[in-house]
């Protein structure tokens, strides 16, 4: 039996796993890799993207233009 905590579920940001916006995905993903174990699953160009998964769970980010503070 592991001791590793394991991720369950992510809620996506309205509604939509890749709207959760950023403003350097490079950044978002060494970010979510480091402190939370996420790898990347999938990146797209249109819009730009990427899809981090741990556990089965899976978040995504893009370059939406949208207000990523």
């Amino acid at each position: 039996m592991s001791n590793k905590p394991t991720l369950h579920s992510a809620s996506p940001y309205q509604n939509d796993i890749l709207t959760l916006p950023v403003t350097d995905l490079d950044t978002a993903s060494v970010y979510y890799s480091t402190h939370f174990g996420l790898t990347e699953s999938e990146s797209r160009d249109n819009p730009p993207s990427v899809i981090m998964e741990r556990d089965g769970t899976q978040i995504g980010f893009a370059i939406t233009g949208r207000d990523a503070s």
